[in-house]
């Protein structure tokens, strides 16, 4: 499921507070599942590799 459209389905079953605007309570699973989420989208400051690619390979190289 893509990130907009999981925090949108994480909108609809929040409740309504005052002034219209709405608590989202996110678990520690929605947390890491939006974190899973980024960490595989390519991004384009990154030469279209993804973050987690990224950091593995900065990781790799060492001092």
């Amino acid at each position: 499921m893509k990130l907009k459209n999981y925090l949108r389905e994480r909108e609809r079953n929040a409740a309504t507070m005052k002034g219209g605007e709405r608590e989202i309570k996110l678990t520690n699973d929605d947390i890491k599942h939006v974190e899973r989420l980024l960490n595989e989208r390519p991004g384009k400051r990154l030469g279209f590799k993804k973050p987690k690619e990224v950091f593995s390979e900065s990781v790799a190289l060492g001092p």
